[in-house]
């Protein structure tokens, strides 16, 4: 059995996976699963949690080895964090060395943006594509790229840093002219109480949000929206409409098949629904007929929010066991 980890931005997803069902029954690999807050302020109290999590499923199953998907740039062969992501204190931190000496397993660690291509790529909505993008929409925009039939990740690991993009060029470079701000999922919660005059944040750089002191989330932005609420409808067109004019960016550079769009928030049919719609409208532009910019198609990804946990999985099993 494998501990799979997923740190995103607002907490740490974790699971039991079956290896021996990867590769033959990827959807029924998965047992155990839960998921851990991210509250952490310092690397200590991160690296304890940790290590807590995965002695308590040590003592239940017979633990082969740590598989991790992080959300920040890394090399991926020494398990070395370059940009720490939303953990801002793991920067430099030697992750896989560190918890083989803890924790007496081998461990792999992936980004995630590529732990999820892995997974699409292998087994899910991009399988047979040689040229492909995926965009997972969370707290941040985690980007990977397959380019003539082989995962591109740049030769430092730096490859797919998509919430960094600058969306207005004529300003600054800054976080609030970076896709994070308008293309991470948190533009949904913000925009939407910023319309209705509530502005309370909770933690913005975390992508937590209050509405009259309690949490406001993208499942109560969905509720909300399939209940009619007009700003909720606005709000989901705009973001589909910057979603749809950032893929069109990103096909002017890569000229893929087709981009795969993942993250929780792609659960909900709607959002698919709405960036093909806008998709269409960017192409619709006459600017685009003479342009001729082939189309890629929208994909949404299959294994939805266990993407991250699968190719984690399978980066352990390419680290450890190749083919």
């Amino acid at each position: 059995m494998l501990v799979c980890l997923d740190f995103g931005g607002s907490s740490i997803k974790y699971c039991v996976l079956d290896d021996s069902l990867l590769l033959t029954k990827p959807d029924q690999s998965i047992g155990e699963k839960g998921q851990i807050t991210n509250t952490f302020q310092d690397q200590k109290t991160f690296l304890q949690a940790i290590y807590d999590l995965v002695r308590k499923l040590q003592a239940k199953y017979t633990v082969t080895g740590v598989a991790i998907s992080y959300c920040g740039e890394l090399d991926h062969e020494k398990g070395v964090i370059h940009s720490p992501g939303s953990y801002q204190f793991n920067g430099g931190l030697p992750m896989k060395e560190t918890l083989e000496a803890e924790l007496k397993v081998p461990v792999a660690v992936e980004n995630d943006g590529n732990a999820a291509m892995l997974a699409e790529w292998r087994f899910g909505c991009l399988k047979g594509y040689e040229n492909a993008a995926m965009l997972v929409l969370g707290t941040g925009i985690a980007g990977s790229f397959v380019l003539d039939g082989h995962l591109h990740t740049g030769k430092m690991g730096f490859s797919g840093i998509l919430s960094m993009c600058p969306t207005d060029l004529t300003k600054p470079i800054s976080l609030e002219n970076a896709a994070i701000s308008s293309i991470a999922s948190h533009y949904l919660m913000r925009e939407y109480l910023t319309r209705i005059g509530k502005t309370e944040v909770a933690d913005m750089q975390l992508g937590r949000y209050l509405l009259d002191g309690q949490p406001f989330t993208g499942r109560e932005f969905f509720e909300r929206l399939h209940a009619g609420d007009p700003v909720a409808e606005a709000v989901l067109k705009d973001y589909a409409g910057n979603i749809a004019r950032f893929l069109m960016s990103l096909q002017c550079v890569l000229e893929v098949e087709a981009f795969a769009i993942g993250g929780g928030i792609t659960a909900q049919d709607v959002l698919i629904q709405a960036i093909r719609q806008a998709l269409d409208e960017v192409y619709e532009a006459p600017f685009m007929e003479v342009v001729r910019l082939p189309k890629p198609k929208v994909e949404r990804a299959g294994f939805g929010s266990d993407a991250n946990l699968v190719g984690a999985a399978l980066w352990f099993r390419q680290m450890y066991s190749p083919e």
